[in-house]
């Protein structure tokens, strides 16, 4: 199996266009594309229900494969395990899962530890589970129930070892911290956190160092408005950081970006989301979005891309510059068709078509990229036939070009995404037309 890449990170040069993918539970559900430039959300693939719907988990990249899986639909209606390939447009359902996979909530993927990947489910708080996927095979393997016990959020994977935050349900609530030996597939420990201290309710574990991991938590601390604590996973320990004084919730699983956490929490009495940055001892905000019943909601899974953050809220993809501290629309999902308060899920980040300034030998080039009406290939030392294909891989314009001819006009094409091709050669050139 290949090396599984959760966020392909790539650096942009002036003649790159950053994708943004992600999935959407809306009707059925859809995988979409946004780009840096503003342009309406593309679409990639329309869950039908019989191949899947309700793709939650977030996904994962392999080659130009994205891998996933969907909560309901397929032959039982639990769910799919699928991949789309973003080059093709192609979309196949790898397995039909049985009725015993059936969850209500699908944590994100964690990430790949010996051809595997791990993440968590949930069902009507009667239930978690931690799972092992191995999604070019179409297997899930159920490696702990966890009776009783609420596991929304995604596993922490360090030296070999999984930790998994879980609720225990019922009038007591308890935060429960296990730790899981990937190797033996064995639960070895288990850590409760004192709720005053370290939260009750639901949390999350996010990835700090190598020795750590922060615990952000929804409620708990000396007002109940949450806390921020630290895992010490060689003492399985945990300490108290930061108790919130403000009464607002947290809501997209936290990221750390430069060695500094970063997370939303929202404000009920005025309806913002404020992203803020604990450096250690004091929380900052970074920006602020407003909530809307028409427009932005509760911001759903972001990624860090370079020096930005780039996350969605309902049908409006959002990046924001650390560098430049600016807030920047990048992407519109079409309301119209796909409704209001669809739920975008994990981003990918890939240059489009994983290589825009692709080369064949390191001879032909094309320039400029993008472009608007016309586009001009370097190193033509022959008459060449191309052809030029659109994202759904369907041919829109073929034709010569030649040392004396090496322009070739693209006014006919509609803004998008496009492929050239020469004849007997396998290798594609990707450029954009705005």
């Amino acid at each position: 199996m290949n090396k599984i890449i959760f966020f392909l990170l790539c650096s942009l040069s002036a003649n790159a266009q950053t994708n943004y993918y992600g999935s959407m539970t809306y009707n059925a559900g859809s995988i979409y594309r946004a780009n840096e430039f503003g342009q309406p959300v593309e679409l990639i693939h329309r869950f039908d229900t019989v191949n899947g719907s309700e793709p939650r988990g977030g996904m994962i990249m392999n080659g130009t494969r994205l891998y996933g899986r969907t909560m309901t639909g397929g032959f039982y209606n639990s769910g799919v395990l699928y991949y789309a390939d973003v080059l093709t447009h192609e979309f196949s359902t790898v397995q039909h899962l049985p009725i015993t996979f059936e969850d209500n909530f699908i944590s994100s993927y964690s990430q790949e530890l010996n051809g595997f990947v791990y993440n968590t489910g949930n069902l009507n708080n009667i239930r978690g589970r931690f799972y092992k996927t191995d999604f070019e095979n179409g297997t899930i393997t159920v490696l702990e129930d966890f009776q009783n016990y609420n596991v929304y959020f995604k596993p922490i994977i360090n030296n070999g070892f999984a930790y998994i935050p879980a609720s225990k349900t019922g009038s007591n609530p308890q935060n429960v911290i296990f730790k899981f030996d990937i190797q033996s597939e064995q639960l070895v420990d288990s850590l409760e956190l004192d709720g005053l201290l370290f939260g009750e309710g639901s949390f999350q574990l996010i990835a700090k160092d190598s020795g750590s991991c922060f615990i952000l938590n929804h409620f708990g601390g000396i007002n109940d408005n949450g806390v921020i604590s630290q895992l010490n996973f060689d003492s399985f320990t945990a300490d108290t950081l930061f108790s919130f004084q403000d009464d607002k919730r947290h809501y997209i699983p936290g990221l750390v970006i430069n060695d500094q956490l970063h997370f939303f929490r929202y404000s009920t009495v005025l309806n913002t989301y404020d992203f803020y940055r604990f450096n250690g001892s004091t929380i900052d905000s970074l920006f602020t979005i407003t909530g809307s019943s028409t427009q932005t909601s509760r911001p759903s899974n972001g990624n860090v891309i370079g020096d930005r953050f780039v996350f969605s809220s309902d049908t409006i993809c959002y990046s924001y510059n650390f560098q430049t501290q600016q807030l920047n629309l990048v992407g519109l999902y079409n309301s119209e068709t796909y409704g209001i308060g669809a739920y975008m899920s994990s981003l990918i980040n890939t240059e489009d078509y994983l290589s825009i300034e692709t080369t064949f030998e390191q001879q032909y080039t094309l320039y400029p990229n993008p472009a608007t009406s016309n586009i001009r290939f370097k190193g033509i030392k022959k008459t060449m036939n191309y052809t030029i294909s659109n994202q759904l891989g369907k041919q829109v314009l073929t034709g010569t070009v030649n040392p004396l001819q090496p322009n070739l006009s693209i006014d006919i094409l509609e803004a998008g995404s496009y492929l050239v091709q020469f004849e007997n050669s396998p290798e594609k050139i990707a450029f954009v037309k705005l």
